[in-house]
């Protein structure tokens, strides 16, 4: 099971490549060879799936109705756009035109890798998602997190 943590400000050069930093390959473990698949995410980015990860989730899906048509309409819409990628020798992986249009990347990248996955925004708009008041996400955390006896 990954463990990734931390935000990674980054370039995405004008053919649609970003650099992985070092610090986040490490965190991703040694390997022979690193393989991703590149998704949609749910807001306004893209989600990068370690191989393993993405592996893990598409079984997962193999448990629901596929006879459901929100379960179908669910999955098409999960799996659109998504795509393999793999880190060239510079360590940078290819974002396709469609996904890059998708979530408004420019050049200014921020990675915000968190549990097994790691999400790519554009900067503008990682910062102005990020920059809710603290109420919110006090409100937030009470609404996912619930009542509980005691709070850190």
């Amino acid at each position: 099971m990954l463990n990734l943590l931390g935000e990674y400000e980054c370039t995405m050069d004008a053919k649609g490549r970003i650099r992985l930093p070092a610090a986040l390959l490490r965190k991703l473990g040694e390997r022979e060879k690193y393989d991703f698949v590149l998704n949609k995410g749910f807001e306004k980015h893209l989600t990068l799936y370690p191989i393993e990860i993405w592996q893990e989730t598409v079984k997962e899906f193999g448990t629901l109705n596929p006879y459901d048509t929100d379960t179908r309409n669910f999955l098409r819409r999960f799996h659109n756009g998504a795509t393999d990628v793999d880190l060239d020798d510079q360590q940078r992986i290819l974002v396709p035109r469609r996904l890059k249009e998708y979530a408004d990347l420019d050049n200014e990248i921020i990675l915000n890798a968190f549990g097994d996955k790691i999400e790519i925004w554009d900067a503008k708009v990682y910062e102005e998602t990020m920059n809710d008041n603290s109420e919110k996400l006090a409100e937030l955390a009470q609404k996912v997190l619930g009542d509980r006896d005691k709070v850190a």
